[in-house]
């Protein structure tokens, strides 16, 4: 698996005080997401990545070259993006388009429900249409990484599902992301792997080896359940509930087909994806001291 970043050593300062202090990573091609506590550096490291910082100790490359935002490989998303207030959103759109010698193309105007406000100027737009606009220019030049600072802030739910499917169609054509985002649910959603930036340090969240589902059962009757499953499922105690690990999606139909041979009342059922259950580890990480 290829890499498109690497920390050999990296440390940054702020006067005296350390943002990152002898950082050893590899964050490979895919999709990536950037978590952690609100001033840890994670604007900083985009920042770094895309060589708007350049002032640091030890060695960062970017699929194995120094960082250089000039290079028509990367794209970027800045959390406060900052556009000519007094051009209209299509006139922006092309000029960009022009300047990276591709020829306008109108469809990015309606995958990310922007035809509402083509004509408008940009100083007029909210911040969610700010945020739409900058990541429909940082891609417009079909990059081969994008870093994305906050890219579903301020954004609709029916905008961030368009982003998301053009993010998991570039990536399908090898564009690798860098997604820094306090959405966590949607992050989860979309990344391949998780890193988290806390104590000067960036580390991979270890995705566990779970079972796609969890099947949580309650029944007036717990011990009659747990009998009743016990010869042809996994399965453990959780409070007052019982937990059946499935292997496949498949089995969840073996186990409701099972159930419905049970003879006392199942009166609680819940399925807990492995979504889920990486999300609840991303909290705990943000959240562990």
């Amino acid at each position: 698996m290829n890499n498109i970043i690497e920390c050999v050593n990296l440390s940054k300062k702020y006067d005296k005080n350390f943002i990152f202090n002898n950082v050893n990573v590899k964050i490979n091609n895919g999709i990536n997401g950037f978590v952690g506590p609100n001033g840890y550096g994670k604007t900083t490291f985009i920042e770094m990545c895309t060589g708007l910082k350049k002032y640091y100790t030890g060695d960062l490359y970017i699929n194995g070259k120094k960082p250089d935002i000039e290079k028509n490989e990367i794209g970027l998303v800045m959390d406060k993006p900052v556009f000519p207030e007094n051009v209209s959103v299509t006139d922006y759109i092309n000029i960009i388009s022009q300047l990276y010698g591709k020829k306008p193309d109108d469809s990015m105007i309606d995958v990310l429900r922007l035809e509402s406000v083509k004509n408008k100027k940009i100083r007029t737009l909210s911040a969610g249409y700010l945020k739409r606009l900058a990541f429909a220019v940082a891609i417009i030049h079909n990059p081969k990484i994008v870093f994305a600072d906050e890219p579903f802030s301020n954004v609709d739910p029916a905008s961030i599902n368009a982003m998301k499917d053009i993010i998991m169609e570039m990536k399908k054509r090898g564009v690798s992301f860098l997604i820094s985002s306090h959405d966590l649910q949607e992050l989860v959603d979309i990344a391949d792997n998780i890193f988290i930036i806390k104590n000067n340090k960036i580390s991979k969240i270890e995705r566990k080896k779970i079972n796609i589902f969890k099947v949580m059962l309650h029944s007036d009757n717990l011990k009659e359940l747990k009998v009743f499953l016990a010869k042809d499922f996994n399965i453990n105690n959780e409070n007052e509930f019982v937990i059946v690990n499935l292997n496949e999606r498949k089995d969840i139909k073996k186990l409701f087909f099972k159930l419905s041979g049970f003879q006392y009342s199942i009166n609680y059922i819940k399925t807990v994806s492995e979504k889920e259950e990486i999300l609840s580890d991303v909290i705990k990480a943000i959240d562990e001291d």
